[in-house]
């Protein structure tokens, strides 16, 4: 055993009502193959051994049974026992070869899920195995039951087949497959409400987006629409797809279309994320009083749809009758839409709180909207100043925008009255800076008076390089301690003196806008509107941390979410990241500061893993896989500020509702309780309930804060955690 090998504990668990067979082992498995050996004699017992440097992945082979694989990292708390489940096995074989001359298979992907329409038998989360193609023909193990099946090979376009029984003794022959080199584009479609799926009527159409030429083909041929029919029960492929992007457009007479969006790279397989749903139409009707805005024009009206697991649309955008009127017959009947009201000049006036459905095939609607009159003053400590004042908050909607003059009035009108987050921003003195206004009911004259008034302190800092000389266009960043509050502003020449900022503490760092080097977080207190010292920022190189993102060994996830999660620490840095690109490659920069970062992988249909990762000078490959458990964590919402929850698994930390937005699991809220599940993989998991203090203090492994929970979260299984209150 090699010096360098680090002790684990392994449970393997039956699949099923089956015996262990005799001369089973637990296996550490590499790039290499197999690099350490340990004996099992019954199930649940735990197995302790010695895993070799480089081994990525702990499993089991047993005679006559397929077993799961769990990855492994060293830095995973050294008290978790990694668990392996096994199956009954069975084989699949067949030929395989490819639709062109010159083409050939030599390896092929095969994923396996249970089928949609099989009924009871023993739950099985599904996998993924590379096997070889040696003469045209291949063979797999993989477990007894019934699955759907997809084919893969690097530059051709995937295969499906759809529930193929495997069963002990002879293998199951799925017979010639026919590959076609290019990329494809994947999906389903299906009916909402009563409506029926006529799968003879029913349409995809896939048409080239408006003015994109890429992937045009020799010589610069126009791309043309494809059509394809989908299967009985919703499924389509479309093949030979040229790279770029197209629109997918699923129609089927008497009902409203539904369409997506989608990015197609060479020689790849993209797949939607949901369904095409069809739908019947139905016709909206709103009354809007008063049917003026404060300007004495029509309001506009802008209807939303919410999508799941898609950004908004915009459906309509039309000024209301003179009368307040409005209708728009093309609605969809089962979906869920947002109506917003801007004036006349585009200003965000008024929306729905909560989305609301189409339910009916016709629905009217009566909105009324105030227009309140305001006045006031904004002041920085007792001093007066012009600024701009955003009701409602820069980038928010509603967002009212009014300016003060140099004696710090400024006049203007609101949708309603009572609380309201207000936004400053000046440039002499330069302000950047939230805070919270009550309006308060109308005096005699029928006005408001409202004072914005912003404390008076100051922090004073400089942004310079490794060698002292200040750096100009840099990004400064700060956010008030708990995330209540966070700013960014590009500082024209290394310095900067921000004012107007409440007494509390804040973490303060910089970037470049470019990347390529940001300085470490640095946690300074203000008091009574002061701070003990400048703040001196350091602009430092980056690591650089290149990855890509794999289904299987060398075929990359397109688009795959990929997150930098909040670094252990007094003072957590963190970094939105772009997806994965088509070919699954991504970078993350890390500050040179750290040896790691944590991250979150994810995509549609896999296993959503959390880990660290080390900086080196290759592509590191990150394997999602289907198997994995559904992970579901509750907590009450709590007051910004106070105590939160938090998610650690592998020694990193995730928000738990950043969990929803990242788009890697699902979100809801229900009497102050949130909730999020979705697709993980298997291991511990803590959810905790902690405060900003306490996140300073955790490096790494299983928390041991006084409020959390654990629980090891099986292949195909369920965990729910539900933070303590605190």
């Amino acid at each position: 055993m090699l010096a360098t090998a680090s002790p684990v504990r392994v449970v393997v668990g039956p699949g099923g009502p089956i015996d262990l067979p005799r001369g089973s082992e637990v296996v550490a498995i590499g790039p290499a193959g197999v690099l350490a050996r340990a004996p099992v004699v019954s199930w649940e017992e735990e197995v302790r051994f010695d895993v070799p440097e480089g081994a990525d992945r702990i499993s089991a082979e047993a005679e006559g049974m397929w077993c799961s694989s769990t990855p492994f990292e060293e830095r995973a708390p050294a008290d978790a026992a990694r668990r392996v489940s096994c199956w009954r096995s069975g084989k699949i074989r067949g030929t395989v070869a490819s639709a062109t001359r010159g083409g050939e298979v030599t390896a092929l992907a095969v994923r396996f899920e249970p089928a949609q329409d099989a009924k009871g038998g023993v739950a099985f989360p599904g996998g993924e195995l590379q096997v070889p193609v040696e003469r045209g023909s291949w063979e797999a193990v993989i477990p007894e039951g019934r699955f759907d099946l997809v084919l893969r090979s690097r530059g051709f376009g995937a295969r499906y087949l759809f529930g193929v029984a495997v069963g002990p003794g002879t293998p199951r022959n799925l017979g010639a497959i026919e590959l076609r080199p290019g990329a494809s584009l994947v999906g389903s479609v299906e009916v909402a409400g009563a409506g029926r799926l006529d799968p003879d009527r029913c349409l995809i159409t896939l048409r080239p987006e408006a003015g994109d030429s890429r992937g045009t083909g020799a010589g610069g041929a126009v791309r043309t629409s494809r059509t394809v029919r989908p299967t009985a029960r919703g499924f389509f492929q479309l093949e030979g797809v040229d790279a770029g992007r197209w629109k997918v457009v699923a129609s089927q007479p008497g009902l409203a279309e539904a369409t997506r969006d989608v990015e197609i790279a060479n020689g790849l397989e993209a797949s939607l994320n949901d369904p095409l749903v069809l739908g019947e139409y139905g016709k909206l009707e709103l009354g809007v009083r008063p049917p003026l805005d404060p300007a004495g024009s029509t309001w506009i009206v802008e209807v939303i749809e919410m999508r799941t697991g898609a950004a908004p649309e915009r459906v309509v955008e039309s000024p209301l009758a003179a009368d307040g009127s409005w209708s728009y017959a093309r609605m969809v009947t089962g979906r869920r839409y947002v109506v917003r009201l801007k004036t006349s000049l585009g200003v965000g006036w008024w929306k729905d709180v909560e989305p609301f459905e189409m339910a009916a095939a016709h629905l009217r609607r009566s909105i009324e909207v105030r227009v309140e009159e305001v006045r006031g003053k904004v002041l920085l400590g007792r001093r007066p100043i012009a600024a701009v004042v955003t009701f409602g908050g820069e980038g928010r909607f509603p967002a009212i925008r009014m300016e003060s003059d140099v004696s710090g009035r400024f006049e203007g009108k609101l949708p309603r009255l009572g609380a309201w987050s207000v936004s400053v921003r000046s440039s002499g003195p330069t302000v950047l800076r939230s805070t919270d206004v009550d309006v308060p009911a109308p005096g005699d004259d029928g006005v408001s008076d409202v004072e914005v008034r912003l404390p008076g302190g100051g922090l004073p800092g400089e942004i310079v390089n490794e060698a002292g000389d200040r750096v100009p266009n840099a990004v400064l960043a700060i956010v008030a301690r708990g995330w209540r509050e966070a700013n960014t502003e590009l500082i024209p020449d290394g310095t900067f003196l921000l004012e107007g900022l409440a007494d509390g503490e804040y973490v303060v760092s910089a970037f470049l806008p470019r990347g390529g080097a940001e300085s470490d977080g640095v946690l300074v207190r203000i008091e009574d509107g002061e701070v003990e010292e400048p703040v001196r920022l350091v602009l430092l190189p980056l690591h650089a941390i290149r990855g890509r993102t794999v289904a299987a060994p060398g075929i990359g996830l397109p688009r795959a979410s990929v997150e930098r999660l909040p670094d252990p620490g007094p003072v957590p840095l963190r970094g939105s990241l772009p997806p994965a690109g088509l070919d699954g490659s991504w970078v993350a920069e890390v500050a040179r500061t750290r040896d790691f970062a944590c991250l979150i992988h994810g995509s549609p249909g896999r296993a959503t893993r959390m880990f660290r990762m080390e900086p080196r000078p290759e592509q590191q490959e990150v394997l999602l896989t289907s198997v994995g458990g559904e992970l579901v964590v509750n907590a009450t919402k709590m007051p910004e500020g106070g105590p939160f929850p938090a998610l650690f698994h592998n020694g990193c930390m995730g928000y738990q509702r950043a969990l929803g937005r990242q788009g890697l699991a699902a979100e809801s809220e229900e009497s102050g309780v949130v909730r999020v599940q979705g697709l993980f993989e298997p291991g511990e998991y803590s959810l905790c309930m902690i405060t900003h203090e306490e996140h300073a203090t955790y490096g790494g492994g299983r928390p041991a804060f006084p409020s959390c929970v654990h629980g090891t979260l099986l292949p195909g299984a369920r965990l729910e955690l539900t933070a303590p209150d605190r």
